[in-house]
């Protein structure tokens, strides 16, 4: 089982985290921008223990409620985490599945890799690895840009170790994007009863 799979890392790690956290509302919220905008491109770490294994990566905030959605229809682990957002976000799917890794492999034939067609890319291709050696174990746990944001799918608990980019609530809606971009249309999820956000 992953190291950060245990309460006592989650709870020593939401103590640590209370303090620090600022809040940026409207990132994909009630008031999302239009279209026509430029994407908002503030990256976050994301980290993912499944039973099997921990993978990190960093991708674009608006992947925060993706990927929560994602939690709400029963994920099982990492790869099927990243298809479910498929929904959401083909050519982010695309890049974390096909994304080369550091002892992962790449899933270059998944369907979310063959659901968009190569564009000109927003963000580059992802910073993704699984979690094998203390080195990586170090880095899996610092934030970038907006935050660090742990997805424990055994223990269905989100720990929100650092988030500047927009509150995560177990109920809420977030927009489509196609081809690296948002459109006008949206998606909504609410989590079960058993999955915890913390803080």
């Amino acid at each position: 089982m992953p190291w950060y799979s245990t309460g006592e890392y989650c709870g020593q790690r939401e103590g640590a985290s209370v303090g620090g956290r600022i809040w940026k509302h409207g990132a994909d919220g009630a008031r999302p921008k239009p279209a026509e905008t430029e994407p908002d491109v503030d990256t976050m770490r994301f980290t993912v223990v499944d039973h099997r294994e921990t993978v990190s990566f960093v991708a674009p905030g608006h992947a925060l409620k993706m990927l929560a959605a994602a939690c709400s229809r029963h994920a099982k682990d990492y790869r099927d985490l990243i298809l479910k957002i498929a929904d959401y976000d083909a050519e982010l799917a695309r890049r974390l599945l096909s994304a080369p890794a550091s002892d992962h492999e790449s899933h270059t034939t998944s369907d979310a890799s063959q659901a968009a067609p190569a564009s000109e890319a927003v963000v580059q291709q992802p910073e993704l690895f699984r979690v094998i050696n203390a080195e990586q174990l170090r880095k899996s746990t610092e934030p970038v840009d907006a935050g660090l944001v742990l997805f424990n799918l055994p223990a269905k608990r989100i720990v929100q170790v650092q988030n500047s980019y927009s509150d995560l609530r177990r109920k809420d809606k977030g927009r489509l994007w196609r081809d690296g971009r948002p459109v006008r249309a949206f998606y909504s999820y609410e989590l079960p009863p058993d999955w915890t956000i913390v803080p």
